[in-house]
């Protein structure tokens, strides 16, 4: 039996119906929830012959976990992670060089939804998070992440110091984000194979693997503010770099 997934939130669930980038089993709706994207959604649902049906609220919430979830869920086959491997070898295929972002002990699924967003808007091939001490891809990732998350590769790891020494191995330059540090983004060359690592919200990027990484920059703030959100961090550099790429290839 195929492992499922449940996924929430009317973009979220839209997309992924649109690119069946998952096998989609289920749409679950909630009784006399009105909504545009609703109909559009029962509609695709019925078009492609998936099962569609009507639950009441305290149902929602149980699949869903979340809140937010809109009134849809979907019950999908569990998203197929990727290797670091596979993440280069795609960016190989599209003739980029590749441009990985590592997230080292991010707790907050809004946050990681949020910085998955970002990461598949400006360009990045992968996502590399790891399997102990952070938080799981669930509904809120999904939803908060509007569709990304089928759209983008992702890597879910057991040791991120093992896959920093292989992209070494590769030649993909590791810079590691880090208030405080005398360089600023903007000042790095970000143009050839890299990976940017973004640590979490409470403890930032574990030591062992702040030492593994080639260069440290840091984001220009006034006096007063010490960090920013991980994900307006994440959104902030991998611009700078989509920018920088765009100049040359």
């Amino acid at each position: 039996m195929n492992e499922i997934d449940y996924v929430s939130g009317l973009n979220a669930c839209r997309d992924l119906l649109l690119n069946e980038t998952r096998e989609i089993q289920k749409i679950y709706v909630q009784q006399n929830k009105k909504n545009p994207l609703i109909g559009e959604i029962i509609r695709i649902g019925k078009s492609k012959q998936i099962q569609i049906q009507f639950v009441p609220f305290p149902k929602m919430e149980k699949l869903s976990c979340d809140e937010h979830h809109q009134g849809v869920v979907l019950e999908v086959s569990r998203k197929k992670y990727k290797s670091v491997k596979e993440i280069l070898d795609l960016a190989r295929q599209r003739g980029e060089p590749p441009l990985i972002l590592i997230l080292d002990r991010v707790q907050d699924p809004r946050n990681l939804g949020a910085v998955l967003r970002s990461a598949l808007a400006a360009g990045v091939h992968g996502v590399v998070i790891p399997r102990q001490g952070a938080v799981s891809v669930n509904a809120t990732v999904a939803r908060v992440a509007e569709g990304a998350l089928e759209n983008l590769a992702l890597a879910r790891v057991p040791n991120i110091i093992s896959e920093i020494n292989y992209l070494e191995q590769q030649k993909v330059k590791v810079i590691a984000t880090l208030p405080g540090t005398a360089h600023f983004y903007y000042e790095v060359d970000l143009k050839g194979p890299l990976a940017f690592v973004i640590g979490g919200e409470e403890e930032g990027i574990a030591s062992e693997i702040l030492e593994r990484c080639h260069e440290r920059v840091a984001l220009p703030m006034q006096a007063g503010i010490n960090s920013l959100n991980l994900s307006v961090v994440a959104g902030v550099i991998l611009f700078e770099a989509l920018r920088q790429r765009r100049s040359v290839f």
